[in-house]
């Protein structure tokens, strides 16, 4: 048994979301040390009982193992206890469904639902409350020392097995890699909860660990539309009239309705892999980036395979990125995805749509570096001093209904991060009765190579 320790990440805390809390297990916790996630006793490797057993919903399949959270009691002014304070525990265990019952059917999905210990349960509830409705949020990991990597007595020379605990940041490991001090990385299986496992032989070999946390991943799924070269995907519900001439090429998505958020999530950038399906993910596993360009419609005349109806995640891929991360045979498959900065080559470009005239601009804007989703934008002519708001027409096309002929135009985009780029005089070599049908380039925001994996991003206009 060899414990090698390695330096813990940063997170950015989210948001406060609804669900309930139980408790299990008795005063002293014995009950609750080891479970799904692999941890073999929960004091000594540190989480002592600051601990739940996580519904399926937020369980993951075991993804969530280490995850930590901030927990109070909410809404209940019956059970909750005042005044209301928080706690903040690790996922070490699963609180498996139960299909028999009809009622009380808290770890069973949608339902999200953590099952505390009972001492965690107590500084927020009282014991006769049985279940109370709380609010949570994912907070960092924050640990002694750095992580821990027990080698399993269950494995051998043909198959070693690791349980990774004690981890900082997210807490939650989605991706292993080992290398002996012969070989080069090789790519690690989940075995089951934080076990981690390969069948490379490295007997006799110092070990090196390369792990990879879930910095503001998220689970969805992943199918695919179009055939191999992508004809069917070109154009879409965000208004890009051909995302390879635009500069997208083919790492492109549609969104379902959770995503796309009536068009206003048109330009974000997203990195996604296949995860947790052994039989259809291909190996090594890889990710891909992509623009969202496209809207996934729901279909509410079907009761199964509803992938892009709400509240479903889910991307539909071009084909060619699908099979970048999953076999064709697959359809569908799990996906992680996270929000990514995205870059551009060259400014932004204002394409003036020639079905607007000169009482009415209409304007496609593309190429957004950052965040890329335009949120809102303003636009001002040579001989105004005032800045016009303009209006979403569709996906990424505006619109003002201000005539603004013969004039040179500026804009002011505003993406969803809060940051303002201003492209001054963008046609003002144009002439205006060749202005519609036009593409004019504009400034750029620029992130830095350094950048994180969730925003806010150091990003810098022009």
């Amino acid at each position: 048994m060899v414990c090698v320790m390695a330096m813990a990440m940063v997170y950015v805390v989210a948001g406060w979301e609804p669900a309930r809390a139980t408790f299990y297990g008795g005063p002293n916790g014995e009950e609750t040390l080891q479970g799904a996630c692999g941890y073999e006793n929960t004091i000594k490797q540190g989480y002592g009982l600051q601990t739940a057993a996580l519904s399926t919903a937020l369980f993951n399949d075991g993804a969530a193992c280490g995850a930590c959270f901030e927990i109070y009691c909410t809404n209940d002014p019956q059970w909750c206890k005042k005044p209301a304070v928080s706690i903040k525990i690790t996922a070490t265990n699963f609180c498996p469904p139960n299909y028999t019952k009809t009622v009380d059917v808290w770890c069973n999905p949608p339902q999200k639902h953590f099952d505390l210990t009972l001492p965690m349960f107590l500084q927020i509830a009282y014991y006769k409350a049985g279940v109370v409705p709380v609010s949570y949020r994912r907070i960092p990991c924050v640990k002694q020392g750095g992580m821990r990597f027990y080698m399993n007595p269950s494995g051998n020379p043909y198959f070693i097995l690791v349980l990774i605990y004690n981890v900082g940041g997210v807490g939650d490991v989605v991706a292993v890699r080992v290398k002996g001090s012969r070989t080069g990385w090789i790519p690690m299986q989940r075995n089951w909860g934080q076990n981690w496992f390969t069948s490379t032989q490295l007997k006799g070999q110092e070990l090196s660990f390369q792990v990879t946390t879930m910095v503001g991943w998220e689970p969805a799924r992943a199918t695919f539309y179009g055939g191999p070269n992508g004809e069917e995907t070109l154009q879409g519900a965000c208004g890009y009239g051909d995302t390879i001439k635009q500069g997208y090429g083919l790492q492109t998505a549609a969104l379902s309705t959770a995503l796309f958020n009536e068009g206003t999530a048109c330009g974000a950038c997203f990195e996604i892999y296949c995860a947790n399906n052994l039989q259809w993910c291909k190996k090594p596993t890889v990710s891909i980036k992509i623009t969202a360009t496209n809207f996934c419609p729901p279909n509410y005349s079907k009761t199964v395979d509803v992938w892009c109806n709400p509240p479903q995640k889910h991307f539909d891929l071009t084909l060619p990125m699908f099979l970048r991360i999953a076999y064709y045979k697959a359809g569908v498959v799990p996906v992680s995805y996270r929000r990514i900065p995205c870059v551009k080559k060259g400014g932004m470009r204002f394409y003036m749509n020639p079905r607007g005239n000169p009482n009415f601009i209409l304007v496609l804007i593309y190429n957004v570096g950052g965040v890329g989703d335009v949120v809102a934008v303003r636009m001002k002519g040579s001989r105004r001093t005032n800045w016009i708001p303009m209006q979403r027409n569709w996906g990424q096309n505006w619109f003002t209904s201000t005539p603004l002929k013969g004039q040179g135009l500026s804009f002011q985009v505003t993406i969803s991060d809060g940051r303002t780029v201003e492209s001054d005089n963008v046609g003002w070599r144009t002439h205006a009765r060749r202005r519609h049908g036009h593409t004019l380039p504009g400034s750029q925001l620029w992130c830095s190579r350094a950048v994180s994996s969730v925003p806010p991003w150091h990003c810098f206009g022009p």
